[in-house]
């Protein structure tokens, strides 16, 4: 399942602590490692006090703002409060609340246009869950249609196929309950069908595999690009008989 990478999940784990006395401009590549004023993609200055807190940025190469969080300690990740990522282009693509260092509350991401790209929600730097979109024409979404995954600590729990607006005309896969929920272009739901809970050997079955398939109810087809119901069909669930 694709996910989305939080920018403050790196910049808390993966990016090294701070100088114990940084009193010059430090420059990185792109992967955050230092490097020469000439190598740079990214540079920070020292921290600047503000109240009993430290204000912390970092930069783009060319001088835009990437990175702002206040730190309750001078050399520590200790982020609190709101901390914000920028595009180059000023664009506002990420903001995470954060106490003492650890994550607690909402993180939000966006692509450099505002389009929000993922909404999660965390305890104690853990994820508690999340709603990530992929829109057609991203690398890891469909060309054919927009998709929001819904996940209860990193399980998915709901697809939604949808085309542009995830109110209006869309296709919703509860795995857990093992129903799809389709509407129509006024957001108007048309059918619910509940899928197969068992192969034919009788083994509960994964999420997402192909055998889960509609048993009964309002099946609906959908057409893409744009995104039109093409057929519905309403099914009867088989009844078996024992011999």
């Amino acid at each position: 399942m694709p996910v989305i990478p939080f920018l403050i999940i790196f910049k808390l784990f993966y990016v090294g602590s701070f100088p114990n006395n940084q009193t010059d401009i430090i420059y990185f590549d792109k992967n955050w490692q230092p490097v020469s004023k000439k190598e740079m993609v990214y540079y920070t200055l020292p921290p600047e006090p503000s109240g009993s807190k430290y204000l912390f940025k970092d930069y783009y190469k060319s001088g835009k703002l990437y990175f702002e969080a206040l730190s309750t300690s001078k050399t520590e990740k200790k982020f609190d409060g709101v901390a914000k990522f920028y595009a180059e282009n000023g664009q506002l693509i990420e903001s995470a609340v954060l106490k003492n260092g650890i994550i607690n509350g909402e993180v939000n991401s966006f692509d450099e246009n505002g389009k929000v790209k993922g909404k999660a929600v965390y305890l104690n730097n853990k994820e508690v869950h999340a709603l990530m979109f992929y829109y057609k024409g991203d690398t890891e979404g469909s060309p054919d249609y927009d998709t929001a995954l819904k996940t209860v600590r990193e399980k998915l729990t709901v697809e939604i196929i949808f085309d542009g607006d995830i109110k209006g005309i869309r296709k919703e896969t509860y795995f857990k309950d093992k129903i799809v929920k389709s509407y129509d272009a006024e957001g108007k739901l048309i059918g619910t069908a509940k899928l197969n809970k068992a192969d034919p050997n009788g083994n509960v079955l994964d999420y997402l595999e192909e055998a889960d398939k509609p048993i009964e109810g309002t099946v609906v087809d959908y057409l893409y690009n744009p995104m039109r119901v093409n057929t519905i069909t309403h099914l009867k669930k088989e009844k078996t008989t024992n011999h």
